[in-house]
């Protein structure tokens, strides 16, 4: 029986093959969802776009240290990316010893995550 998935069902599928099954080629994953291997090399494509996994020579590994946020607040994410560093470079000089800094899940705050304040 040829399972008929929803590009979005056949993705996430895709997604708990690589946590299950560390090293699992594209060959076999192809053979598990009964798709052609370019299917297959399209979704992982399309997945590390999405930052939902890295791509590696032959499949995929899913990445834990980008959340998954998804398309849309990845395209805001880099959209004014050097505003946003400058922005953050800037807000890191105005801490001092002992404030308080409260961030949002906003894609602004992203980039003054990745500058550590100097101690």
């Amino acid at each position: 029986m040829i399972k008929n998935y929803t590009t979005f069902d056949r993705r996430n599928r895709l997604l708990a093959l690589l946590s299950e099954r560390s090293g699992i080629r594209v060959t076999e994953i192809a053979q598990i969802l009964q798709v052609s291997e370019g299917t297959v090399r399209n979704d992982l494509n399309a997945l590390a776009k999405e930052w939902r996994l890295e791509r590696v020579r032959g499949g995929g590994i899913p990445t834990d240290d980008h959340p998954i946020y998804g398309l849309a607040f990845n395209s805001r994410l880099l959209a004014n990316e050097i505003a946003k560093q400058q922005s953050a470079r800037w807000a890191v000089e105005l801490v001092e010893d002992g404030d308080i800094i409260l961030l949002d899940a906003s894609s602004l705050d992203q980039g003054k995550r990745q500058h550590p304040i100097p101690t």
